[in-house]
């Protein structure tokens, strides 16, 4: 993605899987928040870990699979194939979790600067369930992502913030793909 740009789309991916996945149960948004005490903006999300280092201010840029992994394993291998494919080059799935936002709540606006893998990853979304109030804004830019399309957001620098002002929870999975290798920086 170009530096100036804020959004760049890929595609679609069907998220029907996804959905069920999250429908049976199996997955507990109560248990992970380290993310949400770690940084008052996201106190109205929860979380669902599945590729994810939890010591949330860790540079590691190995990935960390926690135990969601494996009911997520063929959706993220197919999501990294639509990934690879649009970025024209080889990388790796770093980071991959769900994120609840809950209905009438929002993000306020923040840059990322957890860490220092950020400077070397790419984030990218996939709406999962969202609803036609749910906004979000890079920069000066504002867009409603639709479910199953896949966006690229630049979070570099980039002040950035959502809002969802509908009457249900909008949950996206967010990726950190990673391109370079850490030891070439």
């Amino acid at each position: 993605m170009n530096h100036d740009e804020n959004f760049s789309f890929y595609g679609s991916y069907p998220v029907d899987n996804i959905k069920n996945i999250l429908q049976n149960g199996l997955l507990d948004w109560t248990k992970y928040n380290i993310r949400q005490r770690a940084c008052s903006d996201m106190r109205h999300t929860q979380t669902i870990p599945i590729v994810y280092d939890r010591d949330f201010f860790s540079t590691n840029y190995k990935p960390v699979y926690d135990d969601n992994y494996k009911l997520f394993e063929n959706e993220l291998n197919k999501i990294s194939e639509i990934i690879t494919k649009k970025i024209e080059g080889n990388g790796y799935l770093l980071r991959a979790i769900l994120v609840k936002l809950l209905a009438g709540k929002s993000i306020p606006t923040h840059t990322d600067t957890a860490n220092e893998t950020f400077k070397v990853s790419r984030r990218i979304h996939l709406p999962i369930i969202t609803n036609e109030r749910c906004f979000f804004t890079v920069g000066n830019e504002t867009i409603n992502m639709k479910e199953g399309e896949l966006w690229e957001m630049n979070n570099d620098k980039k002040e950035h913030s959502v809002h969802n002002d509908g009457n249900e929870d909008r949950i996206h999975l967010i990726i950190d793909w990673c391109e370079k290798n850490p030891h070439d920086l």
